[in-house]
């Protein structure tokens, strides 16, 4: 679970502009740093360094990197895959792909999985680029996504830049699956596709990895109050894969929501980009609205029940009844949505900050 004492004090930390404890430590776990002879011997500068953290995504690490060393750009940079102490053979991939690149690429590996905010720390500590891009290992950037992101930085006062994401449009989407998607800036400066002045990460001594599952929420934000401006460039995009969930994985996946109450707690300046300021997403407003129609119209009177008519409307659009078995799905998601509403409602007794 997040950790709330740690949050806060990391936003309170002296900056003095010089990597701190965090970043200065983090080559420490590095077993593993393969770079291709070229990139040693490159004395060119690199003006964007792409950090990708990857675990056990040994297929789809290939598949970014393919998409990240095409970039239709004349920017010199250079791409950075740190390996979080995957399993599944990713290591003799990546050697193979150092041996065939023309001097771009890079490979760390670490001991032992350390989390996603360790893995960046360290590929932040290498990078030679004024500007630090991230993606992971299950997106695919466009061709002109390093020239967007670049692009974007056309003020001083701006460190961090934010692009838009969406699922692939020519993959399936079975029933349980995750994907993310961005459409503007959200507040939640999610690491499958933000650029960041290298600046800016090492004034707040970069990602804390004493945090889990919104560590990147935790740098933008520390970011903004050292006083950097955001922005958001459409023109970066990335494309997310749709990745299949086992049943048990997809009915899990509110527990996500178990860090949106932490989040506002820490940050509440995040609010404003919920929905009405309290509610994760509108159709979260409409179940609740249909829970509190039920319970009154249960113990008051019966025409409470009409609470219920917008998120019952509105229930096939969200969801999607199509295919087979369409009982079974109304239950799924009735269910996904109870058990969204519990975490969340629980979670804000335990941070005394209300999220629903």
């Amino acid at each position: 679970m997040p950790n709330i004492e740690t949050s806060l004090k990391a936003h309170r930390m002296v900056h003095t502009g010089q990597p701190g404890s965090r970043l200065a430590s983090a080559l420490a776990a590095v077993v593993v740093d393969a770079a291709s002879s070229a990139a040693e011997k490159a004395t060119e500068p690199v003006l964007v360094s792409v950090v990708i953290p990857t675990y056990q995504h040994r297929q789809m690490v290939q598949e970014a990197l393919s998409r990240v060393l095409a970039q239709e750009t004349t920017l010199e940079y250079e791409v950075i895959v740190v390996d979080d102490g995957s399993t599944d053979g990713t290591d003799r991939v990546m050697e193979r792909l150092i041996r065939e690149t023309t001097g771009r690429l890079r490979y760390l590996r670490l001991g032992r999985n350390l989390g996603r905010a360790a893995a960046r720390n360290v590929g932040v500590s290498v990078a030679r680029g004024k500007i630090i891009a991230f993606t992971d290992s299950d997106c695919l950037p466009m061709a002109g996504w390093i020239e967007a992101g670049w692009q974007g930085f056309n003020d001083r006062a701006i460190g961090v830049v934010q692009g838009p994401t969406r699922p692939h449009p020519g993959q399936p989407r079975p029933f349980f699956n995750h994907f993310i998607e961005i459409k503007q800036f959200d507040g939640t400066f999610s690491t499958c596709n933000i650029f960041y002045r290298r600046d800016a990460i090492v004034a707040v001594d970069g990602f804390d990895p004493a945090i889990e599952y919104w560590e990147d929420l935790d740098l933008g934000w520390r970011v903004r109050r050292a006083g950097w401006q955001a922005t958001f460039v459409p023109e970066a995009e990335v494309l997310h894969q749709v990745l299949p969930l086992t049943l048990s994985g997809w009915l899990r996946w509110p527990l996500h929501f178990s860090s949106m109450p932490a989040k506002t707690s820490v940050y509440p300046e995040y609010r404003r980009y919920l929905f009405l300021g309290f509610w994760v997403h509108w159709f979260h407003l409409l179940f609740d609205l249909a829970l509190l129609g039920l319970l009154l119209g249960l113990l008051v009177k019966r025409r409470f029940l009409g609470l219920s008519l917008p998120y019952l409307v509105a229930f096939p659009f969200q969801h999607g009844l199509g295919g087979r078995w369409p009982p079974v799905k109304v239950a799924l998601h009735l269910a996904w949505d109870a058990l969204s509403c519990a975490v969340l409602a629980i979670n804000s007794l335990r941070y005394r900050s209300l999220v629903l």
